[in-house]
């Protein structure tokens, strides 16, 4: 069975791993349910007259640096960055309280890519001088943040802020976390595997190790998920979500398990046509053409594909 909700289809009715790092179907389930609890924040934000602001971290390495070194070192600057008594006056003097935060991470020419992309909410609305004492200070604390960290990264290049609308910050926002997550055609209806700058995401690497049999790819995916593994691809600060009134925040598995109330039935396949989609590795398209066309749409395009659709069925029509 196909459900659509959240501006894109799903499957429903089989087994899943629920992970973010090594599945796109899951990944494109839970990122989903991720970003729409993100939009809720925002809109509260706006309803209160707050603020949102965006900041995207990096930091330099080496072509053989391992991804474990990577993140950790990205990981714990980001710690530090929050931490201590200068940080506790930004907060109070501006009125934030708290963030949201994902992670990209992607492989290219230079090696492992860490990127940290987080939103952070005030209850106030800042002007142009509580902008500028932000920005100020996040662009010279992260450079020692990362420092401290046994890491470096560019001073001026290190720490990039957005300002903006709240809806302008939050559709910026949503693009990177696709982008981060190799999700752009799960989340934005095509099929975009390739990550920025000629950098391959993590589920890249699986594509190309998978039908490109590059052993390179496999290599470097196996090591990443494996370092990964349990890792939140996005989180929420504590507090934040008890400031907008969201339930508590689940788990990536209780979330690619949920069965979404709300969500329009499209079509059910059968077993025999589901294990033919499988074999013709036409699952990503099937979801591609439920949220293009629905479910008739979908068994035209299977029949097309030549798979027996005899035993699939489309939803009743309401009376």
């Amino acid at each position: 069975m196909l459900d659509a909700a959240y501006e894109g289809a799903f499957y429903t009715g089989v087994v899943c791993c629920h992970s973010v790092w090594m599945c796109p179907v899951c990944a494109a389930k839970i990122a989903a349910r991720r970003v729409e609890e993100v939009r809720r924040v925002v809109e509260y934000a706006g309803q209160v007259e707050g603020t949102v602001v965006m900041t995207t971290h990096t930091l330099r390495h080496h072509h053989d640096d391992p991804i474990s070194q990577v993140e950790r070192t990205g990981a714990e600057a980001l710690e530090r960055l929050q931490r201590g008594s200068p940080f506790a006056r930004l907060r109070e003097r501006l009125g934030i309280v708290g963030r949201v935060r994902s992670v990209e991470v992607t492989h290219g020419r230079n090696g492992w890519h860490v990127h940290y992309h987080i939103l952070w909410f005030s209850w106030q609305k800042w002007g142009c001088e509580e902008q500028h004492v932000f920005a100020e200070y996040m662009r010279a604390a992260w450079p020692r943040a990362v420092a401290r960290a046994g890491g470096y990264c560019d001073e001026e290049h290190g720490c990039v802020v957005s300002m903006g609308h709240d809806e302008d910050v939050l559709s910026s926002y949503v693009v990177k976390c696709a982008a981060s997550w190799g999700l752009e055609g799960e989340m934005a209806g095509g099929q975009v595997k390739q990550g920025r700058n000629g950098n391959r995401t993590l589920f890249q690497l699986l594509y190309d190790a998978t039908f490109e049999r590059d052993t390179y790819a496999a290599l470097l995916w196996r090591d990443a998920v494996l370092h990964l593994k349990g890792k939140r691809m996005l989180d929420f600060a504590q507090g934040l979500r008890q400031w907008v009134g969201l339930n508590a925040e689940q788990s990536d598995e209780e979330l690619g398990a949920e069965e979404q109330e709300g969500a329009q039935e499209v079509v059910t396949l059968s077993e025999k046509a589901y294990d033919l989609i499988v074999r013709l590795q036409l699952e990503a398209l099937v979801l591609e053409w439920a949220e293009v066309g629905g479910g008739v749409y979908v068994l035209k395009m299977l029949r097309a594909s030549g798979v027996d659709t005899s035993g699939c069925l489309l939803p009743d029509k309401p009376d």
